[in-house]
C-alpha cells in the first residue's frame, strides 16, 4: 500500500515523452526567441573583432550624411524652380491683365463723338481726303443741302486720281458698364438715300450691303462725284435698277448734274422730246471697259449718266466713262493687298 501511496499514478513516459524518446520529446530549439540585433551593435561587433576601424566608421557616416544632404538640397533646389516658374507665369498673365484693362478703360474714357465712323468694312480704301458732314439732329433737306454743296465746290487739293469720301455720321449712344457716350457711324445706306430723296425699290435695297462709299474723283482735271455700293445679290439689284430707271434720272439730277430744271424734267417726262438733247426716261444698253453698261445718252453720243457693275459684288453709279475702269483698278489693288 505504501509503494501504491507513493506513486498513485503510472505514468507512461513512452506516452507523455521524455529524455528517453527523442521523436516524442518537446522541440526546444524551436521556441528559442533570439535578441534584436541594432546598428549600434553591429558596429560595436565589427570594431570589437576588428573588422572594421572607428575612422572608416566616422568618414562612411560623414559621406552619407553629405549624400542625403545633397538629396535634400537637390529637392529643394527642385521645388524652389517649381514655385518660382509659377509665380514666373501667374506675374505674365496678371501683367497681360492689367495691359488689357488700361487699354479697355482708355477706350471707353474715349471723349463723345471722337470715335472714328463706322465705315462697313471701307469699301475703298484708297482714299486720300474725308468730307465728313455730321447730321447732328439736322434736317434730311439741310444735310442734302450740305452735300450738294461740297458736290459743286469739290477740295482743291485733290490730285489727279484721288478720291475724297463724303461721309454723313451721324451720333448713336452707346453703354460701357455704368456709363453711356455718344459715338460717331457712318449712316447707312437706306438712311443715305432718304436723306438724298431717292426712292428705288425696298427689294432693291435688300439685295444691297450695308457697304458703300458716297465719294468725288478728279479724272482729266475734272472733280465728278459717284456712288459705289457692295452689293449683296445681283440679279435682284440689278433687276431694282430696271425698275429704278423710270425716275432714276429725276431724282439724282441735281445731286449729280443739274443738267435739267423741274420744269423742263417734267416737259421731257411726258413725252416732248422733240429738239431736247436727250431722253431722261430711256436708258441704252453700252458697253464701259468691258462691262455691259445702262447709260443715258445725248443726242450727239455723249454719255450723260451710266451705272454698271465693277464687278458682281459692286455696283457704280457715275457720269464719267473713265471712272469704271479706275475704280476696277484700285478694287483689284485692294485685294491684292488684303
Amino acid at each position: 500500500m505504501a509503494e501504491e501511496f507513493n506513486n498513485p499514478i503510472n505514468i507512461d513516459t513512452n506516452v507523455q515523452g521524455g529524455a528517453d524518446n527523442p521523436e516524442r520529446a518537446p522541440a526546444k530549439d524551436k521556441f528559442v526567441i533570439r535578441p534584436l540585433r541594432t546598428y549600434e551593435e553591429d558596429v560595436a561587433n565589427f570594431v570589437k573583432r576588428g573588422q572594421i576601424s572607428t575612422s572608416k566608421i566616422i568618414a562612411a557616416e560623414q559621406k552619407r550624411q553629405r549624400e542625403t544632404a545633397s538629396v535634400a538640397e537637390a529637392e529643394n533646389i527642385k521645388k524652389r524652380t517649381h514655385l518660382m516658374l509659377k509665380v514666373s507665369l501667374g506675374l505674365v498673365v496678371l501683367a497681360i491683365l492689367i495691359l488689357w484693362g488700361i487699354y479697355f478703360i482708355f477706350k471707353s474714357k474715349e471723349e463723345p463723338g471722337q470715335n472714328q465712323p463706322n465705315n462697313f468694312g471701307n469699301i475703298l480704301i484708297d482714299k486720300k481726303q474725308i468730307i465728313e458732314i455730321p447730321t447732328d439732329y439736322k434736317l434730311n433737306s439741310e444735310i442734302k443741302t450740305q452735300i450738294i454743296r461740297n458736290i459743286d465746290v469739290p477740295p482743291s487739293d485733290l490730285n489727279e486720281r484721288e478720291i475724297a469720301e463724303i461721309l454723313v455720321t451721324k451720333k448713336i449712344s452707346q453703354t460701357i458698364g455704368d456709363e453711356t457716350i455718344e459715338i460717331k457711324q457712318k449712316v447707312s445706306f437706306a438712311e443715305l438715300l432718304d436723306i438724298l430723296e431717292l426712292y428705288p425699290d425696298d427689294t432693291f435695297i435688300r439685295a444691297l450691303d450695308e457697304n458703300y462709299l458716297l465719294g468725288l474723283i478728279k479724272l482729266g482735271g475734272e472733280t465728278v462725284p459717284f456712288i459705289l455700293i457692295k452689293t449683296l445679290e445681283y440679279e435682284r439689284v440689278f433687276s431694282g435698277m430696271l425698275a429704278w430707271e423710270r425716275s432714276l434720272y429725276r431724282e439724282i439730277n441735281d445731286i449729280f448734274f443739274k443738267t435739267l430744271g423741274t420744269d423742263d424734267f417734267l416737259t421731257l417726262s411726258a413725252g416732248n422730246t422733240s429738239g431736247a438733247a436727250f431722253d431722261p426716261n430711256k436708258f441704252n444698253d453700252i458697253v464701259i471697259y468691258n462691262r455691259d453698261a445702262r447709260a443715258i445718252v445725248s443726242t450727239d453720243n455723249q454719255i450723260l449718266f451710266f451705272y454698271t457693275f465693277v464687278n458682281n459684288n459692286h455696283l457704280l453709279l457715275a457720269i464719267k466713262p473713265e471712272l469704271v475702269q479706275e475704280i476696277a483698278t484700285k478694287l483689284n489693288l485692294q485685294n491684292i493687298v488684303r
